[in-house]
């Protein structure tokens, strides 16, 4: 999966990037690796139940939700 929104650090890490005067790599995009990490927890949280309380998020869920197997085998999560 690719995104303009996803980090890739200076290490060559996807999900991680590198900010100027930051001491230290932070995730990119938080959004995508916080909705990968609910849907590893739980597959229903793609279920889209929130309704417009947090859509954006729900979408993202949503869309990965079919994906969460094959990343979870890639070599680099």
């Amino acid at each position: 999966m690719f995104a303009p929104h996803v980090g890739i650090d200076r290490d060559g890490n996807v999900g991680s990037i590198h900010r100027d005067g930051l001491e230290k790599n932070s995730s990119a995009c938080g959004a995508a690796i916080g909705a990968l990490g609910a849907l590893k927890a739980d597959p229903k949280a793609g279920d889209m139940t929130n309704g417009y309380l947090d859509n954006q998020m729900d979408i993202i869920k949503h869309l990965l939700r079919p994906h969460v197997d094959e990343i979870r085998k890639s070599p680099n999560e």
